[in-house]
């Protein structure tokens, strides 16, 4: 995996003076394929987001997020690649009174509607970071393609298993019947 990031869309805090800001994130192709390496996805074909930002309560900002994409994967079931379609929508409140330190983040008690918390950055939020964590949440563990049977995997003649002490035990008491 490179260290190029996959895509940013950086948001400079000092922005969001004015209020709400809005952005569209679809990301190019380049963009696209390097978020599929990040997401270890076969692809990702397409990728809209729409974003929302503000500022609360003085200095804390909220972001939320609704996007769609379209991406490749491998069904469990068949090995198959197919393509799925993916929405999904999210937020999250940033604030300068939650350090990275996850013990410190513990200690501070925060009274907010979200459920998620995140350190507010000093100079820029990269809205581009949160689309691509989210998606990588809304994916299914186990895809499967629509149809998909199992694969099936042919088994060697089967060896005759080794007697455990249990059949042993319950063929004598077999016999004694």
């Amino acid at each position: 995996m490179s260290d190029v990031p996959d895509f940013q869309a950086p948001l400079l805090l000092g922005d969001l003076e004015d209020g709400i800001v809005r952005r569209t994130l679809e990301p190019g192709a380049a963009e696209l394929s390097a978020l599929a390496e990040r997401l270890k996805l076969p692809a990702v074909k397409s990728l809209r987001a729409d974003l929302e930002v503000r500022r609360v309560r003085k200095n804390d900002v909220i972001v939320k997020g609704a996007f769609n994409a379209v991406v490749t994967r491998i069904c469990v079931a068949s090995l198959e690649a197919f393509d799925e379609s993916v929405e999904d929508s999210f937020s999250v409140r940033l604030s300068p009174h939650v350090d990275r330190d996850l013990d410190a983040a513990r200690e501070v008690e925060l009274d907010y509607d979200s459920d998620i918390v995140d350190p507010l950055p000093e100079e820029a939020i990269d809205l581009a970071d949160y689309v691509a964590q989210y998606l990588a949440l809304a994916l299914d563990p186990y895809p499967r393609k629509p149809g998909a049977e199992a694969l099936v995997v042919p088994h060697a003649a089967e060896e005759e298993a080794p007697t455990s002490p249990f059949a042993v035990l319950k063929r004598l008491k077999q016999d004694d019947s």
